[in-house]
C-alpha cells in the first residue's frame, strides 16, 4: 500500500472498511484501520485511527476540535464522528458530522450518518433528520436501510401515511424482509387498525420469530380492547428478543392498568434498563416505576377505603386511590376518590385541571351505574 500509486484511495477504502464492520459488528475493525494508519500521508488522519483503536475520547474530541478537520476526507470525518458518537459524545459526534457534509453534501455516509445522530439526540429534532435522510436516498436510491430510517424519523413526526410509502418502496426492494412488514404495520395501525393486522400477520408468515410484529399484534389487541391478547403478544416478542423496549414499554402499561404492579414494576425496570442510557428517551420508566410502588399500597389501603377511611400523608394519595380503584373495576369508589377527594384536595399544580379530574368522576360514576367490573 505504501508504495502504491493509488495510496490515498487504498487507505480511504480501508477506512471505509473498518467503518463497515464497526456499524454492523461485522469483525475485526483493527487489521484496516491499522493497515491504513501505517501509510497514510496525513498525520490527522493516523492520529484518528489511533485514537479509535485506544479507545481515547479525550483524543478523539481534541481531533474534532482541530482546524485539520476542515481538510480530510470525508471516509475520515465518517470514522470520527461514529467513534465520538458510540463514545456518547453525541454532540460533538454531530459538530463533526456537519463540518463534513458542509464540505462534501453528496457523500452518502455522511448525510445518512448525519440524520441517524440527530435522531438519537432529540426527539423533537426528527425533522431536521428527514432532511439528511432524504439526501442520503437520492444518493442510493435502491438503499433499503436509508428507507428504514427516513421511514422512523417520518413516524416520529406524525407523518404517518409518507412512512407507510417509504416503507412500501422499501418492501418492494426487499420482499422478504420481515422487519419492513412490521414496520409498516406500526405505521399503518394509525390510520387503519385492520391493515396493520396484516402486515403485522404478513411479517410472522416470513418470521415467526419478528418481535417487532408480536409487539404490533399486541397494540392491535389493545386497541380492541382485548387485554389478554395484548399481554400474550408482548410477552411472544420478548421471547422473541429479551431485548425488545416496545414490548416492555407496553406490557408494563397493560399490567399496571390491569392492577398487577409488582410484575409491571419489573417490565419498567427492564425498558429502563434497555433504554434510558439513549440521548433521546422520551419515557418516564423511573417515575412508573415508583408509581408502581404507591399504586401498590394504594390497592392494599382500599377496603379501608371503602368503609368511608380517609387516608393518612399526601394529598397525591387520592390520586392514586383513584387509579387503583380504577384498576379493581371499583367504578364507584373511583369516582368518589376522584370527584369528592382528589378535585378538593389537590395540590395546587393541579388546579387547572379541576375539571378534568371532575370529569373523569363522572365517567367512573357512569360506568358504574351501568353495572360494570
Amino acid at each position: 500500500v505504501a508504495t502504491s500509486p493509488i495510496r490515498a484511495v487504498l487507505c480511504s477504502a480501508l477506512s471505509r472498511l473498518g467503518l463497515a464492520r464497526r456499524i454492523g459488528g461485522l469483525g475485526n475493525v483493527a487489521a484496516p484501520l491499522r493497515a491504513a494508519g501505517a501509510v497514510d500521508p496525513q498525520p490527522w488522519v493516523r492520529t484518528l485511527r489511533e485514537s479509535i483503536l485506544a479507545e481515547n475520547t479525550e483524543a478523539l474530541e481534541q481531533l474534532a476540535q482541530a482546524p485539520e478537520l476542515a481538510a480530510v476526507p470525508a471516509d475520515a470525518v465518517a470514522l470520527l464522528g461514529y467513534a465520538l458518537a458510540e463514545a456518547n459524545q453525541l454532540d460533538a459526534s454531530i459538530a463533526a458530522y456537519e463540518a463534513g457534509q458542509r464540505r462534501y453534501p453528496n457523500d452518502f455516509v455522511l448525510n445518512l450518518e448525519l440524520g441517524t445522530r440527530i435522531a438519537q439526540r432529540d426527539w423533537d429534532e426528527h425533522g431536521e433528520a428527514i432532511r439528511y435522510f432524504q439526501a442520503a436516498l437520492a444518493l442510493r436510491p435502491e438503499s433499503v436501510e436509508v428507507r428504514r430510517r427516513l421511514a422512523a424519523a417520518l413516524k416520529s413526526t406524525r407523518r404517518y401515511g409518507e412512512a407507510a410509502g417509504v416503507l412500501r418502496d422499501a418492501i418492494r426492494l426487499a420482499p422478504n424482509a420481515a422487519d419492513l412488514y412490521a414496520r409498516l404495520g406500526i405505521v399503518v395501525r394509525y390510520f387503519d387498525l385492520d391493515a396493520g393486522e396484516r402486515a403485522f400477520l404478513r411479517a410472522l408468515e416470513i418470521d415467526s420469530n419478528e418481535p417487532l410484529a408480536h409487539t404490533g399484534l399486541g397494540l392491535v389487541a389493545s386497541a380492541r380492547g382485548d387485554q389478554d391478547g395484548a399481554v400474550t403478544r408482548y410477552r411472544e416478542a420478548i421471547a422473541c428478543d429479551e431485548d425488545h423496549l416496545l414490548a416492555y414499554l407496553n406490557l408494563g402499561i397493560i399490567l399496571m392498568e390491569r392492577g398487577e404492579y409488582e410484575e409491571a414494576a419489573r417490565m419498567h425496570r427492564r425498558s429502563h434498563e434497555i433504554g434510558s442510557g439513549r440521548a433521546a428517551w422520551p419515557y418516564p420508566t423511573e417515575h412508573w416505576i415508583r408509581w408502581c410502588g404507591r399504586l401498590r399500597n394504594a390497592a392494599n389501603a382500599l377496603p379501608e377505603i371503602r368503609a368511608g377511611g380517609v387516608p393518612e400523608g399526601s394529598d397525591y394519595q387520592w390520586y392514586d386511590l383513584a387509579h387503583a380503584a380504577e384498576h379493581q373495576r371499583l367504578y364507584g369508589l373511583a369516582a368518589r376518590c376522584w370527584s369528592e377527594h382528589w378535585a378538593e384536595h389537590a395540590p395546587s399544580e393541579f388546579h387547572a385541571h379541576r375539571g378534568t379530574l371532575v370529569l373523569r368522576g363522572a365517567e367512573c360514576a357512569a360506568r358504574a351505574g351501568r353495572g360494570e367490573s
